[in-house]
């Protein structure tokens, strides 16, 4: 598997299967079982996603001029978007509560850390 994160309650561990996934799956720990979280999320890049407590936040058509950062909600089964960046971006992370995003824009030849606040 590729960029693995566990869980929160640490029972599971959620995936990408191969660097050319377009799927996210979890791995049930206590008896091996595996099965894809959503057929709602498609990755462009296995690196395009993070887990939070509640749900995964990645990024839908990274490659476009403004692509779209999207939330699907563990509880509630619904893709959410989140904001329209101004920028494409990849590697995005974010903070166990979901109140914080973190994503390496491409924007120039520097290093900038961007941050997402307040967004609902």
């Amino acid at each position: 598997g590729f960029l693995a994160f566990e869980s929160a309650d640490g029972k599971s561990i959620y995936y990408a299967q191969t660097p050319s996934a377009t799927d996210i799956w979890t791995l049930r720990l206590s008896d091996g079982e595996e099965s894809r979280v959503s057929p709602r999320i498609h990755l462009q890049q296995w690196r395009d996603w993070a887990l939070s407590n509640g749900g995964i936040f990645f990024f839908r058509e990274r490659s476009a001029q403004h692509p779209l950062l999207s939330f699907f909600d563990f509880a509630t089964a619904k893709l959410n978007d989140v904001v329209t960046l101004d920028k494409p971006g990849e590697w995005v992370s974010a903070s166990a509560d979901g109140k914080l995003v973190v994503y390496d824009r491409f924007d120039n030849e520097e290093s900038t850390i961007m941050f997402l606040e307040n967004f609902e």
